[in-house]
C-alpha cells in the first residue's frame, strides 16, 4: 500500500525512477530487518542461555551489566549479542562462558512521538535483547588473544590507578586507551589542544 502511494507521488512530481527504486528498496529492507529482529527470540521455549561475556563489568547500585554473545549450537539465535543484567554476587570477566537461567525481553521502544527509543539504540549497537539472570554457572574461560589483551589492559589500568592521582590516572588512560569518559572538562580541553598541537 505504501509503495503504491510512493509511486503515485513520484510520478505526479516527475521524480527520477532511480530515486523511486532506492526508496522502495530502503522501505523493504528496513521492514525486513525490523521483522527479523522482533522475531529473533519468539520460538525459544527455554529459559537458559549459553553466553560468552564480551565486555567488562559495568556496575550499578543493584545489578552488574555485561554484553554477551549467545553461543548455543543449532539455534537461530547463535551469535546474537544481548545485554545481560546479573545480581551483584554474580561476578564474571571478559571471555567467560556462562550458562544463564533467566528471562529474555526486548528493550522498551519509545512511547511518545520523537521520544527516547532504547530499543533502536541497542539495535544500532547490534544488541537484540536483554537477559535478566536469576541463576548462573561458569562453564569455562575462553582462550583467545582478545581475552589476553583485555586482561593485560585491565591490569595496566589498575596499576595506573594505584600509582597516580585520579585526575592524572584518567588523563594517562585517555592518552593510552582513548577513554574520555572519566576525565574532567578542563582535561578534555588540554587533551584537545595537545592533539591539535601534534597534528
Amino acid at each position: 500500500m505504501l509503495i503504491l502511494i510512493l509511486l503515485v507521488v513520484l510520478l505526479k512530481f516527475n521524480i527520477n525512477y532511480f530515486y523511486l527504486i532506492v526508496l522502495i528498496f530502503m522501505y523493504l529492507y528496513s521492514s525486513f530487518m525490523i521483522d527479523r529482529y522482533l522475531n529473533l527470540f519468539d520460538n525459544i521455549n527455554q529459559n537458559s542461555y549459553l553466553v560468552k561475556i564480551i565486555s567488562n563489568k559495568s556496575e550499578s547500585d543493584y545489578k552488574n551489566k555485561y554484553i554477551g554473545k549467545i553461543i548455543q549450537k543449532n539455534s537461530k539465535i547463535n551469535n546474537a549479542k544481548v545485554l545481560i543484567y546479573l545480581n551483584k554476587d554474580m561476578q564474571y570477566e571478559y571471555g567467560d562462558i556462562v550458562l544463564i537461567k533467566g528471562n529474555f525481553d526486548y528493550a522498551k521502544c519509545r512511547k511518545n512521538y520523537k521520544g527516547f527509543d532504547y530499543r533502536r539504540i541497542l539495535w544500532q549497537n547490534k544488541i537484540f535483547g536483554i537477559i535478566t539472570g536469576d541463576k548462573t554457572s561458569k562453564v569455562k574461560k575462553s582462550k583467545s588473544i582478545i581475552v589476553s589483551i583485555n586482561i593485560f589492559k585491565n591490569k595496566l589500568e589498575k596499576n595506573i590507578d594505584e600509582l597516580f592521582s585520579q585526575d592524572e590516572a584518567n588523563f594517562i588512560k585517555s592518552i593510552i586507551f582513548g577513554e574520555k569518559d572519566d576525565i574532567s572538562k578542563k582535561l578534555k580541553k588540554i587533551l584537545k589542544m595537545l592533539i591539535y598541537h601534534i597534528f
